[in-house]
């Protein structure tokens, strides 16, 4: 298990990215807000006026998302060569100043960095990280693209174009020529590799290409069973014959067959740690969700669904379901999270707390939320897990 174990099942083609736009390329961008971090202090940003002349590059990121931080050195080399020239970069994250700033003091960004931006991410459409998003002199949408397809030669073709009427016209010159077929694109892709002991965890997930990916690093087995399977981590069990060794793991799919991503993580994580699983019944404490059906000011419907960030102190989406807020819940009180709140739809949400125990957590869910964690005892369905081919151990 301490060799470096890699499964392809195939190389994936990179084609060129179409990224679903809020905004369609050519129209002016959408009035935002979020906050700008500039010499260690907080401002408003001041609005596409403020950049008539330059080149915008907006990337959206996040710093949990690992191919996001894998591409700060190249985003950062982009701001630095065109540094005093008429082009802003902009990283937009939905999370707060306080995460941002202590990820900056080892993680440094050549460019600005913008926090709190929930309305940003869905005024342009985010659903997935990394994201770029050009927007030229004019205030128009020039181009939605990834990080890593940004070229310090590209972006300099892009400079001088701002009209919608340029943009158009280049549109439709690239929707009348015909599309060479890819010679033998490959559909899938599964990596799995062992990974040194040290370092931060990490998890992303996205678009890139046509194609979507859920990307994690150095999360334990019962952290990775937990996102495979889509269950909460307190309601996993491990066997203590499973070796303890953390891998990376990357799959990726094309957009039409996204269902596949969950089923392909599951068989490269029980493969990776030679484990067979199975689902069974057993009574627990848990806690109760309940919901006092009033209104109240920490959340508030949402149209879309969109991002969410945790802190030390916090925690807000820009559109999320209950399952997101009882996963954090679950996490936080080390117990499952049973939904009893009645609550379908889809939320923003701004939770935020004053002290380091679960007692505060609590206090300030029921205070801004309406939401009561009540202990009980239930029986609950658990994921249970051993090695592969023991007798003894979980069947598949």
């Amino acid at each position: 298990m301490k060799t470096k174990l890699s499964v392809f099942l195939a190389v994936l083609a990179l084609l060129p990215a179409f990224l679903a736009a809020a905004v369609p390329e050519g129209r002016p961008a959408p009035r935002v807000s979020m906050k700008l971090l500039r010499n260690g202090a907080v401002a408003d940003f001041p609005g596409w006026p403020a950049y008539k002349g330059k080149v915008v590059v907006l990337e959206f990121w996040a710093t949990w998302c690992v191919p996001c931080v894998a591409n700060i050195p190249h985003m950062s080399d982009l701001a630095k060569a065109f540094r005093g020239k008429p082009v802003e970069f902009i990283s937009v994250t939905v999370e707060s100043a306080d995460t941002v700033k202590k990820f900056l003091k080892t993680h440094p960004m050549a460019g600005s960095v913008a926090v709190d931006g929930n309305n940003a991410w869905r005024a342009f459409g985010v659903t997935g990280v990394p994201q770029t998003v050009i927007i030229g002199k004019a205030g128009a949408v020039l181009r939605y693209t990834s990080p890593e397809q940004l070229s310090e030669k590209a972006l300099r073709q892009l400079m001088d174009l701002g009209s919608a009427e340029a943009i158009e016209k280049i549109n439709n010159s690239k929707a009348a020529a015909p599309e060479k077929a890819p010679e033998n694109p490959a559909l899938f892709e599964v990596r799995v590799a062992s990974v040194t002991e040290n370092g931060d965890m990490g998890y992303g997930h996205g678009s890139l290409n046509g194609t979507v990916y859920e990307e994690y690093t150095r999360l334990d087995l019962r952290a990775m069973l937990a996102q495979a399977y889509g269950v909460g981590e307190q309601r996993v069990e491990i066997s203590s014959a499973l070796p303890a060794q953390r891998f990376s793991f990357l799959v990726r799919a094309p957009k039409a067959a996204e269902n596949m991503l969950k089923p392909l993580l599951r068989q490269a994580v029980l493969a990776a740690y030679g484990a067979q699983v199975r689902k069974v019944s057993g009574a627990r404490q848990v806690l109760l969700a309940q919901y006092d059906n009033a209104p109240h000011a920490g959340f508030s419907p949402a149209g879309d669904a969109g991002g969410w960030s945790e802190g030390r102190s916090y925690v807000r989406s820009a559109g999320a379901r209950m399952d997101k807020l009882l996963e954090f819940l679950e996490s936080r009180f080390g117990q499952p999270v049973l939904d009893e709140t009645g609550l379908a739809g889809i939320y923003d949400m701004k939770l935020e707390w004053t002290g380091a125990d679960n007692d505060a957590v609590a206090a300030a869910l029921k205070a801004q939320f309406g939401i009561t964690l009540v202990p009980a005892a239930r029986t609950i369905e658990l994921l249970e897990a051993g090695p592969a081919g023991d007798t003894d151990s979980p069947g598949r």
